[in-house]
C-alpha cells in the first residue's frame, strides 16, 4: 500500500542557493539554520541601507547584526 503524503518525512524546502544540489538530510539539519540566519540579515540590510550604500556601509550593518 503506498504511503500518504502525512506518514511521508517532513523534506524542508530548499533556499534557491541550494536548489540543484543533492544534500544529505544529516547535513541540510546542520546548515540550514545558518542559511535562514543569513537571509534574514540580508532583508535587514538590504531595509536599513539606501541604494548608494557602499562596501564599508554593508560591512558596518553587518558587524553590527552580528552582536
Amino acid at each position: 500500500m503506498a504511503e500518504s503524503g502525512a506518514d511521508l518525512p517532513a523534506t524542508p524546502k530548499l533556499p534557491r542557493s541550494l536548489e540543484g544540489h543533492a544534500v544529505p538530510k544529516e547535513r541540510l539539519d546542520l546548515i540550514l539554520p545558518f542559511v535562514e540566519g543569513l537571509a534574514e540579515t540580508a532583508l535587514k540590510v538590504g531595509d536599513a541601507l539606501p541604494l548608494e550604500a557602499d562596501p564599508a556601509d554593508f560591512v558596518r550593518v553587518l558587524e553590527s547584526e552580528g552582536r
